[in-house]
């Protein structure tokens, strides 16, 4: 049986709290992010403590249901 890569990507620093902000200002708590995105509370968990990087899918995901842009999750600029 092949072994699984469990190496976790770590997200760009800040990350986490850019994502607890944008969570803050969409209304929505983060049980209505799981189910809108699909994913469960501990990624949303870890997202949040900078502890695993999203998926490109769950990054845009995130993106679309809290109306920010990648950019900003991931670097901090807006535009």
């Amino acid at each position: 049986m092949a072994r699984r890569y469990t190496h976790k990507r770590r997200p760009p620093e800040g990350f986490g709290e850019r994502l607890r902000e944008a969570i803050y200002k969409s209304g929505y708590n983060t049980s209505q992010l799981e189910r809108l995105c699909n994913v469960s509370h501990s990624n949303i968990s870890q997202y949040m403590t900078e502890d695993m990087a999203p998926s490109a899918w769950t990054l845009a995901s995130l993106c679309k249901v809290l109306k920010v842009s990648a950019d900003y999750l991931l670097f901090g600029k807006e535009g």
